[in-house]
Parts: C-alpha cells; structure tokens; sequence
C-alpha cells in the first residue's frame, strides 16, 4: 500500500467562502448557507433520491396523493404525474419522494447529558423547519417561548432540522443554526426577549409606546415605521432565501408575528405591474422565493384569542368573555388577515385568533411528512413579478392530488447572485458538499470533534474524519486497487465568521489485501484547528475521484478553560480495533497518548477494549494544597457502573501546567449487547469542591 497527500491551508480558498448570508439589519445568522445546490432530501436507501437541476428559473412543487378513501399513496413515479402552468403543460425535470414517520422518533438516551458526540449523513429521513420569531411585547414572547418548547419537546423528531432565528432588533448571536439538535433550539428560544422595547413596528400609531421607565413616548413618525418595517420585510425575505437554497424538500417556516400593520400584503400578492414600495419589494421577493422553492409559511400570532394575550388566558378554547371575543375579532383584523394570506399564498395555513396551538403543531408535521416533491422550468419566462396557477395531476385514475395552488413569478428586478466558483485545490462537488447548510448524503462518513486546552487561550480541536471505504469509487490498476480521497473542513461560529480549516488530498494506491480492508472498514484521517472558545458548526465535506461527495455538520461548543475553577476538555476514545481503518494522517497533538488513533466509532464488539483520554484543567486561585479525583465509569442502563477507573492527583503535580492528563482503559468483556454510557468525571477537594463530567454514549454487540 501507499498513498501521497497535500494539505492545503483553506486560507487560500476565499471562493469556497465568499457566498454567504451576511444579514446586516435583519442579521438571521444561518451560516454559510451558500447557492442553491442539488441535495438529496436525506432518503433512506429504499427511496430514489430526488435529483434537482440548479438553474435559477426552476420551481418545486410539493404535492399529496389519496385514493378515494384518503389513504396516502406513496408509490408513485415520475412519469405518473403532469404540471400544468395555466392550463399550459410543463416538463417535469426533477423528481422525488418524502416518507418520513409521522410518529415521534425515539432517541436512545440514557440520561440528559449523553447528547451524540459522533454526527454522521447517514440519518435517514427528517423534516425541515425554520422557527422565525419577529418583535413582539416581553409577554408575547414569553408566551412564544413556552409554545415552542411544547414543539420542540413533543413534535421534533430526532432526525428532523430546526433553526431558530431572530427576525429585527435582537441579540442575534443567540439564534441557532441549522441542528437535530433539540438542547441548543431550546436554548436560543429561551434567550428570545421580543426584541426592543413594546416593538413599536408591531403597534398601531392609535396606540402610545411605553420607554424603558413606563413613560409614554410619542407614536412612532413614518420614516420610524418605514424603518421598523424594513427591517422586518428584509430579514423575512433573507430568511425565505436561505431556505429557498435548500432543494429537495418541503421547508417549514413557523413564523411567530403579530403581523404588519402598515404593509399590503394583498396589494404584493395581485400585484399587477407598477411600482412597488421598497418593503413591498422584500415581500414580494420573499413570497417569490417561497412560491418557487417550496417554502411553506405559517404565521402564528403569540396572542391567541386576545388582544393581548394574557399568559392566564386558556390555551384550548374561547375566551369565556362575549366581548373581549368581539374585541379580539376586530382588532388588528386586517393585520391577521395579511398573515392569514401570506400563508394560503405559500401553501400553508396561520394560526391567529386561535389557542388551537397543539393541534396547529400536530397537522405542521403531517403536512411536512410524507409527499412528492417536483420540479420543473417554467415556459414562460417573463419576469412579470404576476401570479401563476399550477394544476397537478395523476394519470393514474381515482386518485385526488393535492398541493399549491401557484407560485409568483420573480420580478425584473430581482437577479440572484452566481454561484461562486471553488477554489483551485478543491473539486466543484466538494465545494458544493461544504457550502451546504445540511448533510449532503452522497458519500457516506462521520466526525467527530473535541476541544482540548491550547497554548492561548484558543483551544486544540481534534477531529476525527471516517469515510465508507466501499463508496470511495476504487478501481482495479496494475495488480492493486487506485483512487483519490479529498477531505476539506471549515468552521463558522455564531457571528457567520468563517474559521478556515485544511484541505487534504490523498491518492491511494492499494494492495488487493488492504483494499479488502478499507472496503470493510473505511478510511479515517485526523485533523485539528484552533477556535476561540464559543459556539460552531464544523463543516467536513468529502469527495472520491468520480465526483461522489458527502458532509456533515458539526455542532460544537468550545469552553473557555480558564473561567471555571475545574474544566474539563473533550473525551476521545480509540480502541483495540480501530486500527483496522487506514489512517491518512494522524494528529499531532495526542501523539503517544493513546494505543491507536482517534475513532469516531461508538459501536464495539464485546471484548473490545476502550482506550480514553480527557484532561482536566486546574484554575483554582487558592495556593492551598487539594487534590482532583479522575473517574471513568461504564454505565449500562439503569445507571449501575459495571467497570470504574479511578485516579487521584495533587495539586502539586500540576507545576503551572494547569491539566491533569487522564488515559484510562475500559474492557468489554462479558458485557451483554446493548447501549451503555461513558461516564468521565473530575472532582475536586479544593474550595468548593468543583465537579465536571462528560457522557458519551456506545453500543456493545
């Protein structure tokens, strides 16, 4: 065997990262969301995957098909469907099929904290929603914040993707990226405030706005409003366009508004030539967007059935009140139907003078659950801004088809931006693969990634790349086996600022024996780079010589090491088999710390043996002698540890290194199979007796 590589810092590849959403006012930070690329929609192996045409004047469409009894019929192909574009037939161009359970996915936890530490693109069938939370009073958005973990708890399924994003004024570092990840929603739900202040763009000019000291303020002055309203429209289209970029699948936007008062948004959606108001023009680019890519709004109005939606206020029926009933029905009544419009124009339906909220939730994923997704290129080609009805229909006879009724086409003025070109070191198919804000799922691997103290205050992280040996397109040459590997990686952190990572490409040359081993067992390279501490999502994308590439995306949180008295790094893990993969390039920094190489493995055969290594990092002020106990436990469900490792260190080891370094080793025999959890834990008896942990979850078979 032999193989050559290159590794090429991204620095030199601004092109791969120059197309990226940069929101200004509106600031929705979705990172690195990129052109519109042909994703699959994550099917599972007995799914075709749809295929997309990336062109500009394409249009998706999602459409139900039921018999007579309104069963759901789910088995239909290309050729059985025909678009009509009024009354004028289209060719279908793209095709493909969503049947994601409708059932609650369950997640195999043992305990709340062991979180998967491995991501891979494998993970099957998910829906997709983006949760777009507009200014709104504090009350609102308490309200707004209690409703959507009700969602995120009882209607996200663990392969779905949610993000949760900011619209207006707010601190928008908190909002979320694209995850399956239900913790890191639920914590920038809770960090939504509502914005500044009563959201004086929310409230009519009959009504005073309240300052920070509860005294009345003068009604906002229309370049004010204009402003306020701008700002909405605009981060409302840019969010449309960031899911519009995402082919494949029906995309859920749950946007919680009290809606806008001073825009006509039935004017923008029969618009029939003219001059548009600037916020008319975001609209109307937000509706096209959406109408075009199938982007489903629903709008859902936080107050409920009143005015002002009291936090006592009953969330499953009326209010007892006949007149605060006729009250909620006439005030703002043009405002909820603007919301009510923008959501039948898209496909969706809006949630207003309602508390229905579960059952709103519950008929959200049905709808985003099991359906056809069609695209075609439209005959008429003039950019009219007009509305255009669509008809599908079967050949197949007896059956009924249901979905959107038209899209909107784009105005004169409306150009999206090229595509960049990639960088000269890296191939178009990865490239595409890393600017994709989702897992692309053509070429099979799993990361893994852990922080570790650095040298400044910037921590080491260690990856760890697996590739699916068997999809790495090798071919038989001169005896032996050929082919290439590229792996390329980035980091974006909550600001959408690009941390460039490292490109590694590798030519292999293999013996007919170690090809029967990477096709059995794969191909791992590691990797590190230096991120301040903070929040990122690690982009690994990957390709092989034919033009196969794949990506994750990696959630990850660096700890700042020196703010806690106790800190503990990331937990690797390699075993007594991994060395069966072929590794490209081994990492520097763990070098002679473990037996074999870092896996991102989490399944090992009984009688396999776990080699672990963590370090806990001492910041503790007193000069007071103490000791820090290191304890690494393998749990089985229930709790109970069926193997313990237990260390004790001085304080007077540490000689200003500030860690202390913990390798121990787990065995897995006479374990049943089944999952069980790594418990690594530092303990301390200095002041206040600091604790930290870490779980990671395995599976014994």
């Amino acid at each position: 065997m032999c193989f050559s590589s290159c590794y090429n810092h991204a620095a030199s590849q601004p092109a791969i990262y120059r197309y990226r959403m940069t929101f200004r006012t509106a600031a929705v930070v979705l990172a690195v969301a990129g052109c519109a690329l042909g994703l699959s929609a994550q099917q599972s192996g007995q799914q075709p995957e749809p295929t997309f045409r990336v062109q500009v004047d394409a249009v998706e469409i999602d459409a139900v098909v039921t018999d007579a009894q309104g069963n759901l019929i789910t088995d239909l192909a290309r050729d059985d469907f025909e678009i009509l574009e009024n009354g004028t037939p289209q060719t279908i161009t793209s095709f493909g099929r969503v049947d994601i359970p409708l059932e609650k996915a369950v997640r195999p936890l043992l305990g709340p904290a062991a979180e998967p530490d491995v991501q891979s693109n494998n993970r099957g069938d998910g829906r997709l929603y983006v949760i777009a939370l507009d200014e709104m009073a504090g009350e609102q958005a308490l309200r707004t914040r209690r409703f959507l973990r009700r969602f995120f708890e009882q209607y996200f399924g663990a392969n779905d993707l949610g993000a949760v994003v900011y619209l207006g004024r707010a601190r928008h570092a908190d909002s979320q990226d694209l995850t399956s990840n239900p913790r890191l929603l639920l914590k920038a739900v809770d960090a939504f405030t509502g914005g500044f202040s009563d959201a004086p763009m929310q409230t009519p000019e009959t009504l005073p706005v309240r300052g920070a000291t509860g005294s009345a303020l003068p009604p906002p002055t229309n370049f004010e409003r204009d402003f306020d309203l701008r700002r909405a429209t605009q981060s409302l289209r840019q969010t449309v366009d960031f899911m519009a970029a995402l082919h494949g699948r029906r995309k859920a936007l749950l946007l919680f508004s009290q809606g806008y008062p001073n825009l006509d948004t039935f004017r923008v959606i029969d618009y029939r030539g003219g001059t548009l108001k600037i916020q008319e023009e975001d609209l109307h680019k937000a509706i096209t967007a959406a109408t075009r890519n199938n982007v489903t709004i629903y709008p859902i109005d936080p107050r409920g059935l009143t005015p002002d939606g009291g936090l006592a206020e009953s969330e499953t029926g009326p209010a007892a009140d006949a007149a605060q009933r006729l009250e909620a029905s006439l005030a703002g009544q043009d405002v909820r139907q603007g919301l009510r419009a923008l959501a039948d124009v898209t496909g969706g339906f809006a949630l207003v003078n309602s508390n229905s909220f579960d059952a709103a939730f519950s008929r959200i994923v049905q709808e985003n659950s099991r359906y056809y997704v069609l695209g075609f290129s439209s005959t008429n080609d003039r950019r009219d801004g007009r509305y255009r009805r669509l008809e599908v229909r079967v050949t197949k006879p007896g059956l009924t088809v249901r979905s959107r009724a038209g899209y909107m086409a784009p105005l004169r003025s409306d150009r999206p931006p090229a595509p960049p070109a990639p960088a000269g070191n890296v191939s178009a198919p990865v490239a595409n693969a890393l600017r994709s804000a989702i897992a692309v799922n053509g070429l099979p691997l799993r990361v893994f990634a852990a922080p570790f103290r650095g040298a400044s205050r910037d921590a080491t992280v260690v990856l760890a790349i697996e590739l699916d040996g068997s999809q790495l397109g090798l071919v038989e040459k001169g005896g032996g086996y050929a082919g290439a590997a590229e792996v390329t990686f980035l980091a974006s952190d909550s600001r959408n600022k690009i941390i460039p990572g490292r490109t590694q490409s590798a030519n292999l040359t293999l013996t007919p024996d170690t090809y029967q081993r990477v096709v059995r067992y794969g191909i791992r390279t590691t990797d590190e780079m230096q991120l301040a501490p903070g929040r990122y999502q690690v982009r690994v994308a990957v390709g092989n010589k034919a033009g196969k590439s794949g990506s994750v995306v990696y959630d990850l949180e660096v700890p700042d090491f020196t703010s806690a008295p106790l800190v503990l790094s990331g937990v690797v893990v390699s075993s007594s088999s991994v060395a069966r993969l072929m590794t490209l390039r081994p990492e520097q920094s763990l070098a002679g710390v473990l037996p074999g190489p870092v896996t991102a493995a989490r399944e090992f055969a009984i009688g396999d043996t776990l080699t672990l290594f963590a370090e806990a990092y001492d910041n503790q002020k007193s000069s007071a002698a103490h000791a820090v106990e290191l304890v690494a436990e393998l749990r089985e469900e229930g709790g109970r540890a069926v193997t313990r490792v237990e260390e004790q260190r001085s304080s007077a080891e540490l000689k200003g290194r500030g860690g202390y370094g913990f390798a121990p080793r787990l065995g897995l025999e006479g374990l049943q199979a089944g999952l069980y959890i790594i418990h690594v834990e530092a303990r301390s008896t200095g002041e206040g007796r600091p604790s930290v942990s870490r779980d990671i979850q395995i599976r014994v078979r």
